[in-house]
């Protein structure tokens, strides 16, 4: 039977679902439904693209505000954990919920 799909599939092109995982070892690999937490803890994705692309935005402001000599670790906007505030014990479901559903259209392009 797999000798029959092998043979068949070259004549008959499949749609070709890219795989957001290769080149990649990090804590997303094999999820495959969202949110999608890019390393911060409050900053759910709707895809692995965008939350990679979030996680090195943040990568790359941390080696800068190291390199200007401030202490990039106290900085709010990279560790929003930080101010009790963005707790979600201190925040409604809705409001969480449609922060998500504006970052994931965003995130589509819609």
């Amino acid at each position: 039977m797999n000798l029959l799909r092998k043979l068949f599939s070259a004549v008959v092109p499949s749609a070709v679902v890219p795989n957001e995982d290769e080149g990649y070892n990090d804590h997303m690999v094999g999820q495959t439904h969202g949110p999608f937490y890019c390393g911060t803890a409050f900053c759910g994705h709707s895809t692995k693209k965008a939350a990679r692309a979030c996680w090195k935005k943040k990568c790359d402001t941390f080696a800068e505000m190291q390199k200007a000599g401030k202490n990039p670790y106290n900085d709010v906007t990279l560790y929003p954990e930080l101010d009790p505030a963005n707790w979600p014990i201190n925040r409604s479901s809705s409001e969480m919920r449609s922060e998500y559903i504006e970052r994931a259209k965003l995130e589509h392009g819609k």
